[in-house]
């Protein structure tokens, strides 16, 4: 998994540069848990917009698009609405919100809401791999 170095890097400069030998159960949970949803949330976007199309290109297209457009259509609709919430239509914020949650961190002011995006990025994934589950039950019948 792509996602699990940083995390095992963060936490073996935190012994680093903290001197501490030990490391805390919610550092190296976070950086398990983050990292395994985070990947899962991807590649079950991957395998949905793969399903749909054969064209390696344009799954590519897709997938940058998705991901660009829901940060663009989340900031205009934050903007306009002059609410904060809309940020959850965001793929990006969502994992950013998720990863401040898992390591504690307020810098942004998403702690609270970290929990909610874990929910949303996990109730995404389940409902993308049930598609394409459902869609590979129809070609094999």
């Amino acid at each position: 998994m792509a996602t699990l170095v940083p995390g095992i890097l963060l936490i073996l400069f935190k012994m680093i540069f903290l001197g501490v030998s030990t490391v805390s159960l919610q550092a190296a949970f976070g950086a398990i848990f983050f990292s395994l949803l985070v990947s899962l949330f991807l590649a079950s976007l991957t395998i949905l917009i793969s399903s749909l199309t054969a064209s390696a290109r344009l799954v590519k297209i897709l997938i940058f698009v998705i991901y660009a457009m829901s940060q663009a259509v989340a900031h205009m609709f934050r903007d306009i609405f002059r609410a904060g919430d809309f940020l959850y239509l965001s793929i990006y914020e969502n994992i950013d919100r998720f990863g401040s949650f898992m390591f504690n961190t307020r810098d942004g002011g998403f702690y609270k809401e970290g929990f909610i995006s874990g929910i949303i990025l996990l109730a995404l994934t389940l409902i993308f791999f049930t598609i394409v589950m459902v869609r590979i039950k129809r070609v094999e019948v």
